[in-house]
């Protein structure tokens, strides 16, 4: 299943923003671009099982010193008083208002992992721009998070950093690194302006289901692998108000996310057009990815193009590298999306259907279009 906070960059301390920070000439900066960089190692294992894992859990991090708030004379701790603590304070007796006790600690649940710690506040500082009192957990313990110094949240939600930022819109380009750390990095940008960016196509932001405010879904009309028109009922692409349905982009996720009925429509139809290819079912085995293949002896591989075809006219061609995880060295490649339930168990769970996840992205410019609720994409070399 997804995240509980969508757009979760696993990228950078927020402290070290005034370092990576660059802006306009004048005095407000109009963007604000911070490198992102891939965990990947030049040299992965050529061992399958563990090669494939490393693939589909790396992150786009950014490394830098972690914020020790004890060398900071400005930090402040949250108190219940304080509007930004929405978790409620039983110690203060219903009297929050005039209650100086500490926030309580937060937990934050990413997929298999968990934080807590307590929050504070903080002045975060870019040149020519200064955002005071800035919301920030401390984490004081994790398991099972991705390897990073800090979590930025991007989600819909009044505390996530674009929305403390007062930011009109926000993009990332992510690039391919073919299993190497020799291109250049990606880069998120932060942007003020108001100015359209050129050469989008737009799909539009749908209204959240209750139990999700914080993720950011997409109307999709269908899906087509190759010229191949998939049909996936309509149930399954549009956010039902029970929770249920519908298409999400989270950059927080590999690859991608599929509910069982629509992984099956989806993997069904990839097994016909790739039927030449050998399916490599000891992998299949060990990794719990499916289908696998092993394309030793073929001099050219043709994975199909995966297209989510938006409401509003826009297409996203998603080409196979930026789907499948390969690695060349042993000519194999899986298809590795998550899914959830039994293979015979055909439920339709809560929460998104489809999450579309940064992999299926690489070599895009995607914008996140806060003041006019609209995703905004191009492809082009990160």
């Amino acid at each position: 299943m997804a995240s509980s906070t969508s757009l979760l960059f696993s990228v950078f301390t927020f402290f070290s923003f005034l370092f990576l920070a660059s802006s306009s000439k004048d005095n407000t900066p109009a963007t604000i671009t911070i490198p992102l960089t891939s965990t990947f190692t030049n040299k992965p294992s050529i061992e399958p099982l563990l090669f494939l894992q490393h693939l589909a859990f790396h992150p786009y991090p950014k490394k830098v010193p972690i914020f020790n708030p004890k060398l900071s004379s400005s930090y402040k701790i949250l108190e219940c008083r304080n509007p930004k603590c929405s978790l409620g304070c039983p110690r203060c007796n219903g009297n929050s208002k005039n209650c100086s006790h500490a926030c309580p600690q937060y937990s934050l649940q990413y997929g298999t992992g968990s934080a807590s710690g307590f929050f504070l506040l903080e002045n975060l500082n870019f040149p020519g721009k200064t955002i005071h009192k800035f919301l920030v957990g401390c984490t004081t313990s994790a398991a099972h998070e991705p390897t990073s110094d800090a979590l930025a949240g991007f989600g819909r939600t009044m505390f996530s950093l674009p929305m403390q930022m007062g930011v009109k819109k926000f993009a990332y380009c992510l690039n391919s690194h073919d299993h190497d750390d020799t291109r250049n990095s990606s880069k998120l940008i932060l942007d003020y302006s108001d100015g359209e960016t050129k050469g989008l196509s737009y799909a539009p932001f749908l209204k959240n289901p209750p139990d999700y405010p914080v993720y950011y879904y997409l109307g999709v009309k269908d899906i087509r692998i190759g010229n191949k028109l998939l049909r996936i009922p309509s149930k399954y692409l549009a956010p039902g108000s029970d929770g249920r349905g519908g298409l999400m982009i989270d950059s927080g996720f590999a690859y991608g996310y599929m509910t069982r009925p629509v992984f099956k429509i989806v993997t069904n139809e990839l097994k016909k057009q790739m039927s030449k290819y050998r399916r490599s079912l000891e992998l299949e085995n060990l990794s719990g990815f499916t289908p696998c293949y092993n394309f030793t002896g073929h001099k050219s591989i043709k994975i199909p193009d995966l297209i989510y075809q938006f409401s509003g006219g826009a297409n996203m061609v998603v080409p196979g590298k930026n789907y499948f995880m390969s690695f060349p060295e042993i000519s194999f490649a899986c298809f590795p999306f998550v899914t959830d339930a039994g293979t015979n168990t055909l439920e339709f769970t809560p929460g998104p259907s489809i999450i579309l996840g940064n992999h299926q992205h690489v070599d895009y410019y995607v914008e996140f279009d806060l003041k006019n609720e609209r995703l905004g994409f191009r492809q082009q070399t990160c």
